[in-house]
């Protein structure tokens, strides 16, 4: 039988009379006072523990926490440290960060802590939402450029793809592999923290980038792959003056000066348009926050997966920043031709599915 209603002190008393005075069953008790027989049990554990009759109860028995007050602020201290160094982490990267033992106690139990503490493995929030003006942009890009270069030229006419990327050095590469992605721990109204965002910290635990220079050409692979430090307009400069000619040569396109990026200012200044008006370049720009019509983006994506993978099978553990700038810019130069030209084919698919969405993100 279950009671459900609040029992009086004349009851309580009985009962603890009943289960300390006497010899008389705990099944016997229940039913003489219609009660369960766990009511029993937990006002006889009240009483041997120093609990009052009705006064607030101290110490309900059970298990003692396995997490302090003091571990619990540590927990706290260090999933906002991780979220700064690393961004996204597992539970068991945050305990070995904290200094709490498997042997101790379990992942569940660090989770179940933080969900009491406010904390929730949530879906870290997007950047770069699409205004009105952005889908009407991509709308009319979509139009007008099959309109005026025809559905053959993302493979025949455009020269490259050229965009620059950064890689975030671990060092710890196959710990962090292995971390999720896309979710980060946060509160709910932490959603645009600093942060909290889908790329987490801007630097990897290593603080350092390898930024690169990439182009991708239909049938060739990569025309180009250039480390530099700093990216700015006289740098950019240097590198169209250095490398264009030899990009367009080694795309083999015959008289086609066609080529695509993106809007960033340090690429499309007045400086790099006066070179490449001089060199009887054409651009094709690419709509702002439009990086699923940029082919290019797809390929890097999969080239961040190649060195997570190759730190998984490998189990990297320690690698200096060299050693991690060789193996990327390795993963870059020798990415498979085949996979460059299918994403490259994509484009027409791409275009129509943005007419068809009114200029919506499409699923690339």
């Amino acid at each position: 039988m279950v009671y459900n209603g609040r029992l009086g002190s004349d009851v309580r008393s009985y009962i603890l009379y009943l289960a300390t005075e006497t010899k008389v069953p705990v099944a016997e008790i229940a039913r003489k006072c219609k009660v369960s027989r766990p009511t029993v049990y937990r006002i006889k554990k009240q009483f041997e523990n120093g609990a009052k009759h009705g006064q607030k109860v101290l110490n309900k028995g059970g298990r003692p926490r396995k997490i302090s007050q003091r571990q619990r602020r540590i927990l706290v201290r260090k999933l906002h440290s991780l979220r700064r160094e690393v961004g996204s982490f597992s539970t068991n990267r945050l305990m070995d960060r904290a200094g709490l033992s498997v042997s101790e106690m379990s992942t569940r139990t660090v989770r179940r802590t933080l969900h009491q503490m406010g904390y929730h493995f949530l879906q870290a929030r997007k950047k770069g939402i699409l205004t009105e003006k952005d889908r009407l942009k991509r709308r009319r890009f979509a139009k007008d450029a099959i309109k005026e270069h025809g559905r053959e030229v993302w493979t025949e006419k455009i020269a490259f793809y050229l965009d620059g990327v950064s890689f975030y050095y671990k060092r710890n590469p196959a710990d962090q592999a292995r971390a999720p992605s896309g979710r980060i721990w946060r509160k709910r109204n932490e959603g645009l923290s600093l942060y909290c965002t889908a790329k987490g910290s801007k630097e990897g635990s290593g603080g350092k980038l390898v930024k690169l220079i990439v182009a991708i050409s239909h049938e060739k692979g990569v025309v180009a792959c250039q480390q530099y430090e700093h990216l700015d307009a006289k740098y950019f400069n240097y590198f169209v003056e250095q490398n264009f000619r030899e990009m367009f040569r080694k795309a083999g396109k015959g008289r086609s000066k066609l080529w695509v990026q993106d809007g960033d200012p340090r690429q499309n200044c007045a400086l790099v348009k006066r070179t490449l008006n001089r060199m009887r370049t054409n651009l094709v720009s690419i709509p702002p926050r439009s990086p699923d019509i940029n082919p290019i983006e797809n390929i890097f994506h999969l080239v961040k997966k190649s060195l997570r993978d190759e730190a998984i099978l490998k189990n990297i553990t320690k690698e200096s920043y060299e050693d991690f700038s060789a193996r990327v810019i390795d993963t870059v130069t020798n990415f498979p031709a085949s996979i460059i030209d299918k994403t490259i084919e994509s484009m027409n698919h791409r275009l129509e599915l943005i007419s068809q969405t009114k200029g919506d993100r499409t699923k690339y």
